[in-house]
């Protein structure tokens, strides 16, 4: 059964099925039209040192690489905003988390000046997640 057809039996079942809002109808033909076997989870490093003009940065550069069918998952924007608010340890091990379930991480921006980010590869090294480095040419 599609979330589609889920949402509809239940609000059905209440009798009230023409409330159904417009972006949960949207939502469920969208999940009907992504094959779940093509979806790809993508974890954005980039440099961040809680510079405001570092979130802004890998928020560009997921609007620009962002396709259909792409979950992308960053670091900055998930949990950013407590920066200072744990050790540096705890942050990399929410980091961590992330990247368990990820398909691959992308980096960008100085990522080889970046202790974070240098960290991430090496997790993404040791644990098989395919590394991609979109603006690099090599």
């Amino acid at each position: 059964m599609s979330i589609r057809e889920f949402i509809v039996e239940k609000v059905n079942a209440f009798g009230k099925a023409e409330h159904i809002s417009k972006s949960v109808k949207r939502m469920a033909d969208l999940e009907s039209e992504v094959d779940e076997r093509k979806v790809k989870v993508i974890y954005f490093a980039h440099p961040y040192n809680n510079d405001p003009n570092n979130k802004k940065k890998i928020e560009e550069i997921i609007k620009e690489y962002y396709t259909p069918g792409m979950i992308p998952i960053s670091p900055i924007n998930s949990f950013g905003f407590m920066y200072d608010q744990y050790p540096y340890e705890e942050g990399m091990h929410h980091c961590t988390f992330l990247l368990d379930k990820v398909d691959e991480i992308w980096m960008f921006g100085d990522w080889k000046s970046s202790r974070g980010c240098r960290y991430e590869m090496e997790y993404a090294i040791l644990h098989g997640i395919r590394i991609v480095f979109p603006d690099e040419v090599f």
